[in-house]
This record gives structure tokens, C-alpha cells and sequence, in this order.
């Protein structure tokens, strides 16, 4: 009975410690700090950081799978907006996408020369915030990200000089320690004398 429950006991430690890896090769990254935009007309719009990489995934183009996300939010403050682009300034990217439960989702997207564009034809992006992401095959914290928007009826502007941050994830350290908990009561539950 106690070789059952220790086999078992190692077999739980086997998929904790599994999963904690797969999970720990998923990597999110968000910005250090927001990028305020203002073409000097009116369109003003903020590029915030997020913390948080939970939600469904929209696949616009490409592979949403990752291994790397470069995950941002897009608050509009003022004006009215058709396009919103991004990219790190090293890695090339492998596809695009948001998170769901927005109210203005992007029509399309699409990763054109090494930039992802998120394109907002109708209805265009006013008054909205959400969360957009760009799947690269790997990132560093120390890359700088360039964005562009082009407001409706307006030129598109620029603006360089985000620093990318790591989302911390928690769900990786869980498993983990979940994984080493099983592990001492596992060796435990073996030290016992068997009677």
C-alpha cells in the first residue's frame, strides 16, 4: 500500500514539475512605463503597460502562440484613430492579436516589414481602451519598442522609447511549490519504517 501511494505521490510530483516548465517557456512582457502620444491636432492616446495576461485570445495574423508576448494597452484620450502599429526595434515579429472583452476590436491585423498593425476601419478607435499584444520568437527586457498611430483624416506620428519589462507570472511559482511540497511528503511517506 505505502509503494501504491508512494508511486502515485511520484507521479504527481513528475506532472507538477512538468507543467511548471512548460509554463515557465511562455513568456509575457508588457512596458516599463507609459508612452504618451500627441500629434499636437487634438489626437492624444496613451500606451500603457499590463500586468495582467490573462483573458481568451483574438488571433488576427500569424502565430498568437507565442513564445514571447509583448502584451500593451491602448487608451485613447482624445481624438479618433485607424491604425495603431508597434514593434521591438530587434526582434521581428511572428503575429498579432488582443484580448478579448474590448469594446472597439481591431478589423484586421496583420505584421507588415517587421511591424504589427492593428487596423481600425469601422468602427475606428475613440474613447476606448484595450489590450493588444505582438508574439515574437524571443525577447529581452533591455529591448525598446516603437509605436505609430495614424489618426483619422491626420498624418501618422511616432513615438520610440518604451523599454520592455517581464510579466511576472504566478502561476509558474505555484506550480512549483506545489511541486516541491509533493516532493517532501513524498520522501517522507519513503523514510517511514514499513510495518
Amino acid at each position: 500500500m505505502a509503494k501504491r501511494r508512494s508511486s502515485i505521490l511520484g507521479i504527481v510530483v513528475a506532472v507538477g514539475v512538468f507543467l511548471a516548465v512548460a509554463d515557465a517557456q511562455a513568456v509575457s512582457y508588457t512596458l516599463s512605463g507609459t508612452i504618451h502620444m500627441d500629434d499636437g491636432d487634438g489626437n492624444v492616446l496613451d500606451i500603457n503597460p499590463v500586468f495582467d495576461d490573462s483573458g481568451s485570445v483574438t488571433c488576427l495574423d500569424g502565430s498568437c502562440a507565442g513564445p514571447d508576448l509583448l502584451l500593451f494597452e491602448v487608451s485613447v484620450v482624445s481624438g479618433t484613430f485607424e491604425e495603431i502599429a508597434g514593434s521591438a526595434l530587434i526582434a521581428a515579429p511572428g503575429g498579432l492579436g488582443y484580448l478579448d472583452g474590448v469594446d472597439t476590436a481591431p478589423s484586421t491585423g496583420a505584421v507588415v516589414g517587421g511591424i504589427g498593425r492593428f487596423d481600425f476601419d469601422s468602427p475606428n478607435l475613440a474613447g476606448d481602451s484595450l489590450r493588444l499584444f505582438i508574439s515574437y520568437g524571443a525577447l529581452a527586457g533591455t529591448e525598446t519598442v516603437s509605436f505609430s498611430a495614424t489618426p483619422v483624416g491626420f498624418a501618422l506620428f511616432n513615438e520610440t522609447g518604451g523599454i520592455i519589462a517581464p510579466i511576472p507570472e504566478p502561476g509558474t511559482a505555484a506550480l512549483l511549490a506545489l511541486g516541491l511540497v509533493v516532493f517532501g511528503v513524498h520522501q517522507r511517506i519513503r523514510r517511514r519504517p514499513v510495518s
